[in-house]
């Protein structure tokens, strides 16, 4: 604000408030693939969906725009990783975001599966979606070469049509995996963030 406008609304006694949008905390850890990984070549804060960490690696490498050093790289069929369980509050809305780079736009029927799963305070998977059965939510994958962005923003509360999270969450789980991919994937700068 000028000095001039700053002089003029004192002078005509105006309260001038400025609403700055602050930025909510990424709640996983290493959601950007920066420490030094774990003694099994994991990031801290992940573990292998199988318990195998074959396939799982981070490499060298920066996203279009990123100013990390590193990146997720996953490839093989079945080969993933989950976070750890992440608490939440109850009442806000999760938003998921991330950056993926994969190189195969033929591929029918995405076999890239990003997304969350939902769990109570006992730590058990609780039902989602429109079925009523499993609790995992798929984030749609953009189509497409190179570096691509997702998000996905899942409310609490119901909205036609929409997948919710379910009553009762208390965790959440994010998880990165392939099934009959042909080539590996880059994942980088994950944030789950609620508001």
């Amino acid at each position: 604000m000028s000095q001039m406008a700053l002089r003029l609304g004192c002078a005509f006694g105006l309260l001038i408030f400025f609403s700055a949008r602050v930025e909510s905390a990424n709640l996983l850890v290493q959601g950007g693939f920066e420490a030094t990984p774990r003694a099994d070549g994991l990031p801290v804060g992940w573990k292998a969906s199988d318990f195998s960490v074959a396939g799982i690696s981070l490499v060298a490498g920066t996203r279009i725009g990123g100013q990390g050093r590193q990146v997720l790289r996953i490839e093989g069929g079945g080969n993933g990783i989950f976070s750890e369980l992440i608490p939440i509050r109850a009442g806000e809305s999760v938003r998921f975001s991330g950056w993926l780079n994969s190189d195969d736009p033929t591929t029918p029927k995405s076999p890239i599966y990003v997304g969350l799963a939902w769990y109570d305070a006992r730590r058990m998977p609780l039902s989602g979606g429109r079925s009523g059965r499993g609790n995992f939510l798929y984030v749609p994958m953009p189509k497409g070469t190179g570096w691509r962005f997702f998000e996905t923003i899942i409310s609490p509360n119901f909205a036609r049509g929409k997948q919710v999270i379910p009553s009762g969450t208390a965790f959440v789980e994010a998880r990165l995996f392939l099934l009959e991919y042909p080539r590996a994937v880059l994942f980088d700068d994950l944030e789950l963030t609620q508001d």
